[in-house]
């Protein structure tokens, strides 16, 4: 189809091979397109507009499949006389004798207020193409029944009243480059064109002045048809294309490598990267790459280590890599004929890795560590009323009494030890060793733990300041006060 339209219009310069070809290749990939005709079909116009309604149906019939066409008409009010239609190879020769032979109904009025004011809201109506060439073939005189809302009250051609809310509906398309516009301003025999009414629709719906033979004009689009249709979608594609990152693994500590799919934010254009740089990696990634569409590249991973542990460990950590490079976009011949400049410089993407990060020491070579950490620093640890307590061996007892000085015991803590209170003459107390004592600590220490208790004898004792009964009672090794009447045991 597309080499078809190349050569439909003899006065149009043919292109050469490449843009030919460049430019098949992105009608292959472009999306249908939207052609709207707004009619003046008044009483005035009716001869004019008759001839012309042969070159529309001749355009109609050489657009591509997918695309649509829709025709408005108005005079004293505007009415649709083609629905929206997609045109198919079924449909194709239907569509041309439909337009040639459309019954456009005529009056003398002729509400160009209410012309463009439908036309706003046909090309903005929900379903419609996003992209969209409007036409628009009228004398552009305003001059509607007294009724009209646009009227404002002259007679023959006036302005449009309230004209302002006719572009709103379209200030989107406008905005984002999705709608073409052109006018063909038409004379009639008894009418000229008003300069005021084509002023007026330029305000409102934007778009181009097409002077001269208005049929001329129509065969000349539809000659550079495989140009003009793609020019909107073209020139949005190279305001927006940027590439982008999608990673494709779950990168690990083990295995530190993201497979990151780069690809171009573009419908029809493609893109080549240069001078590839990476941030957030080990080592450099290629320097060229082709994004047509995508390419796929592996990226090793700068994983942050994971905090001191003595036994294995597991967690997510998210790297950030920055991707920076200069594009150009594809295909070159394919911009040429929108004088589109394809070069792209300091174009950059941004990605978090999620990576699962495994780090500390393996089972056996923490308990390894440990245990060098307990018999280099002499740490064990006592299990008592359910705590697992650290425990500095060789922890020592001594005694004072209450307003005494105090007295180093020899009971530092070895394989066992044996502390109390003993008897001493006339009744006094004293501290030591042995198993005759009526308070009694016993230590002992089996392999890497330590077990303490102390056998209450007595009434009276107190242990870090509460009553301890008669009984044995187990303690937290170190820390420990024991007091007898005025007399004080201290282990720490």
């Amino acid at each position: 189809m597309l080499p078809l339209l190349l050569a439909l219009a003899p006065a149009v310069a043919a292109p050469d091979q490449d843009v030919a070809a460049a430019l098949a290749e992105l009608g292959a990939r472009a999306e249908p397109v939207g052609h709207v005709f707004l009619l003046e079909s008044s009483l005035v116009l009716a001869s004019t507009i008759e001839p012309l309604r042969a070159r529309i149906a001749d355009l109609v019939a050489s657009l591509p499949d997918g695309d649509t066409v829709e025709i408005i008409a108005y005079h004293a009010r505007p009415y649709v006389a083609l629905e929206r239609t997609a045109i198919t190879d079924a449909n194709r020769t239907r569509l041309y004798e439909q337009v040639k032979t459309l019954d456009l109904t005529s009056a003398a009025d002729r509400d160009l207020g209410a012309g463009l004011d439908e036309l706003a809201r046909e090309l903005a109506a929900a379903g419609a193409p996003r992209f969209q060439h409007a036409f628009v073939v009228s004398t552009f005189c305003h001059a509607p029944t007294v009724t009209s809302p646009w009227a404002s009250g002259g007679r023959g051609c006036s302005p449009i009243r309230d004209q302002s809310s006719i572009g709103d509906a379209l200030e989107l398309l406008r905005d984002e480059g999705r709608l073409g516009v052109r006018l063909y301003p038409v004379a009639a025999p008894q009418q000229p064109v008003d300069p005021a009414g084509v002023e007026a629709a330029v305000r409102e719906l934007g778009g181009e002045v097409v002077t001269g033979d208005a049929a001329a004009a129509i065969d000349n689009y539809r000659g550079r048809l495989a140009v003009e249709r793609l020019a909107l979608m073209v020139a949005d594609d190279a305001k927006h294309a940027r590439f982008e990152a999608r990673l494709l693994n779950q990168p690990t500590s083990e295995s530190p490598v993201a497979r990151l799919e780069l690809g171009v934010t573009s419908r029809l254009l493609h893109m080549v990267l240069r001078d590839v740089t990476v941030k957030g990696a080990d080592a450099p990634v290629a320097a060229t790459l082709s994004l047509a569409p995508t390419a796929v590249v592996e990226v090793p991973l700068r994983v942050p280590r994971g905090p001191p542990s003595l036994f294995p460990q597991t967690d997510r950590v998210d790297v950030e890599v920055q991707l920076s490079a200069d594009g150009q976009l594809l295909p070159v011949a394919g911009l040429k004929p929108f004088g589109i400049d394809g070069k792209r410089a300091d174009l950059t993407t941004t990605l978090r890795v999620p990576v699962e990060r495994r780090y500390g020491l393996g089972v056996l070579q923490g308990l390894a560590l440990l245990a060098s950490v307990f018999v280099g620093a002499g740490l064990g640890a006592v299990y008592v009323r359910g705590r697992l307590m650290p425990l500095r061996l060789g922890g020592s007892f001594s005694y004072r009494p209450i307003s005494g000085t105090r007295v180093a015991l020899d009971g530092t803590l070895g394989e066992r030890a044996l502390v109390g209170f003993f008897e001493g003459p006339e009744g006094s107390i004293r501290a030591g060793s042995g198993e005759g004592a009526f308070v009694v600590f016993r230590v002992r220490r089996p392999l890497w733990q330590v077990h303490a208790e102390i056998e209450v004898r007595v009434d009276g004792v107190e242990m870090n300041g509460r009553p301890l009964p008669r009984g044995v009672h187990p303690v937290v090794p170190g820390a420990v006060s024991l007091l007898y009447r005025d007399r004080r045991i201290t282990w720490e």
